[in-house]
């Protein structure tokens, strides 16, 4: 027969596996609650990653909508320039033509546009070529510069002007039309 200590041991033993299959089935409904938790919880990320994806997607179109924008401002600058450069232009040509502008502005003009190249060619990446024609030029008496030079002023006033938009730059742009202007003013008279 089945000693008593023999018993005992199955008594506790069983009562050991009962234990631990409860235990074992207690913690597998509680693993079971954790994972749907977790399901939820991914879900949730899931729905917060499309959001962030169509918050990239909004700030994408933005993106591109600035970038837009941006080149639709440089297009407009650019031919507000242009349109400035050409109106200033003819005007100023026109009123030499006219007579309108005479030597001693001419001069009053070099003698601006003298005290202003120092200014612009300091902190511009202008040529040592055109740096010493702006020195020499515009040390000369007005009348002894020709329309050739004064357009040359132009273009390198206007160059400068146009890179970086420098206010004593377009100055000497005007001057050098200015002096062209005097000097075709003249030409028409003698013409007539």
């Amino acid at each position: 027969m089945l000693s008593i200590e023999l018993i005992v041991g199955i008594g506790s033993l069983a009562s050991i596996i009962i234990s631990i299959s409860s235990i074992a089935y207690w913690l597998g409904r509680k693993f079971e609650a954790i994972d749907k938790r977790f399901e939820v919880i991914d879900k949730r990320f899931e729905s917060i990653d499309k959001r962030f994806e169509a918050i990239d997607k909004r700030f994408e179109a933005v993106g591109n909508e600035i970038r837009g924008i941006r080149r639709e401002i440089v297009i407009i600058a650019d031919s507000i320039r242009s349109s400035t450069l050409s109106i200033n232009s003819m005007l100023i040509e026109f009123l030499g033509v006219k007579g309108v502008i005479t030597r001693e502005e001419s001069t009053f003009l070099v003698n601006e546009a003298r005290r202003l190249s120092p200014t612009i060619i300091l902190p511009n990446p202008i040529s040592k070529e055109d740096s010493e024609f702006l020195k020499n030029v515009l040390n000369k008496d007005v009348d002894d510069i020709s329309i050739e030079e004064a357009e040359r002023i132009s273009e390198i006033g206007k160059k400068i002007w146009i890179e970086n938009g420098s206010e004593a730059a377009y100055k000497i742009f005007l001057t050098g039309l200015f002096i062209k202007a005097y000097h075709l003013g003249k030409k028409y008279k003698k013409q007539q």
